[in-house]
């Protein structure tokens, strides 16, 4: 859903698939995690070959990530994003994209709480440089365009595996409306905090 959001308004999310696990895989650990391979299909992010995460934003400078970042902050704010992380495509001068929205919409660990004016969880990654006002704006204006009808295709992307309803992706997605507002006061402040 969060990356279905992000590809409405603009944001650098990066591409993902359905994963179909193969049954030698099922029940197995993932990597030294507590968690398993499920039977059911799974989502992954598009891998990028050379890139670096960081728990911070950096490179504002970098190929178009002056428009990237403000979009990403919206992004995390109109979903509510728990765990948010960045990665950046060292073959494309440091693009920066957001990546593995599972616990989105205060679904940390258990069930969605989808209680509006809910503030996040955790603190979001910092930004490290000056960004200039006009890509402030321009996030702005993409999250104001965010509404209903922009969000119709998610449901025929999921598997029908997953038992997800069209109501509970409208509910996602009204809540994220809901926060519009407050996602413009908070790129308001980031753009007085950091604009260039």
């Amino acid at each position: 859903m969060a990356t279905e959001i992000g590809r409405i308004i603009g944001a650098p999310v990066r591409d993902w698939a359905v994963v179909n696990v193969p049954a030698e895989f099922h029940g197995r650990r993932v990597l030294d995690s507590d968690q398993t391979y499920s039977r059911l299909p799974m989502f992954g992010s598009l891998h990028i070959p050379r890139n670096t995460t960081k728990d911070y934003l950096m490179w504002a400078d970098k190929d178009g990530n002056f428009s990237r970042i403000p979009k990403l902050i919206a992004l995390w704010h109109l979903c509510n994003a728990d765990d948010a992380q960045v990665i950046y495509d060292l073959e494309a001068d440091s693009q920066i994209y957001s990546l593995d929205h599972g616990y989105w919409f205060g679904s940390f660990e258990g069930v969605r709480d989808l209680v509006e004016g809910m503030t996040l969880y955790e603190p979001l990654p910092l930004v490290r440089g000056r960004i200039p006002a006009e890509y402030w704006d321009e996030a702005v204006d993409c999250v104001s365009r965010l509404n209903k009808s922009s969000s119709g295709r998610i449901l025929s992307m999921l598997p029908r595996e997953w038992d997800i309803t069209e109501a509970e992706i409208m509910e996602m997605v009204e809540y994220a409306i809901s926060r519009i507002d407050y996602t413009i006061e908070i790129l308001e402040s980031y753009k007085q905090k950091y604009c260039s």
